[in-house]
């Protein structure tokens, strides 16, 4: 059951939908430091009620470039924006959305007793994703140790809800978003493990509080400000200068040749997907 789920989240797009205006919005600032040379570069997560930006800005030689950002629209899809190249990278979300509701009616053909709904809540709980799966256990005030298969892989720094960063209802609006953005894949990601609001979303399951201090063996992810202020539109988009290139197709083609391989490989049944 374990393994069929982590497929099936890479397979699904966005199921749940929000056609209301923007009203709600959140600015979240994090350093990544460096345990020897300090800080290497600042992360930025914009959300609004529509959109999730995440920019990725390299510090180097004392100056900052925007390397990469995440942006995921709902209702319309997922963007990759490659600053140095000039591309955007287009993952469209009706066509994701048609196939990933086929695969859940498959899935569910195979699991009695359990709604489409219920099996993609399976997909997206953590504990349900054993390679991945890191076991948060309280060692100090504030302070949690992560486990991976029992070996000690990180150090979280949390501030229980509401804090000088969150009030309870934003924190709650800021789950509702992550989830939301679990939809699209995270394959993008290269400067860290997972964007931030994602593990924010999955810390959520073993403790109702605020990653503030992530210490993995490199380096370490502080979150340093957080700001309600309304978002110029313009900064949560697709920038003007990039050339949009969608990749769905490719991306579809490169899921399927996965799933391919997990037959092969007996990981799942040729008839499950």
């Amino acid at each position: 059951m374990k393994k069929h789920l982590k497929l099936l989240t890479l397979m699904l797009a966005t199921l749940l939908t929000s056609n209301a205006l923007a009203k709600n919005y959140l600015t979240l600032n994090y350093a990544l430091l460096n345990h020897n040379s300090g800080r290497i570069a600042d992360v930025q997560v914009k959300i609004s009620d529509t959109h999730l930006r995440t920019d990725y800005n390299l510090l180097t030689n004392n100056s900052y470039t925007v390397k990469f950002s995440e942006l995921t629209i709902i209702d319309e899809g997922q963007y990759v924006l490659m600053h140095n190249k000039h591309l955007a990278y287009f993952l469209d979300y009706h066509m994701l959305k048609n196939k990933a509701n086929t695969a859940l009616k498959k899935m569910a053909a195979h699991m009695p007793g359990l709604s489409e709904e219920q099996i993609y809540e399976m997909s997206i709980n953590p504990e349900n994703d054993p390679d991945y799966f890191i076991d948060y256990q309280a060692s100090a005030k504030n302070t949690f140790r992560g486990f991976s298969d029992g070996e000690y892989v990180q150090n979280v720094k949390v501030l229980p809800i509401p804090n000088k960063f969150l009030s309870k209802e934003q924190y709650d609006w800021l789950l509702t978003r992550a989830k939301q953005d679990t939809h699209f894949g995270k394959a993008y990601v290269e400067l860290l493990e997972e964007p931030p609001i994602e593990y924010i979303r999955k810390f959520h399951y073993q403790s109702e509080s605020l990653p503030v201090e992530i210490t993995y063996d490199d380096f370490i992810l502080q979150l340093e400000s957080v700001h309600d202020s309304k978002i110029n539109e313009q900064e949560l988009r697709v920038d003007e200068d990039l050339i949009s290139k969608d990749v769905t197709l490719e991306i579809w083609e490169l899921l399927n040749e996965l799933k391919d391989i997990a037959i092969a490989k007996g990981i799942i049944e040729k008839d499950e997907m």
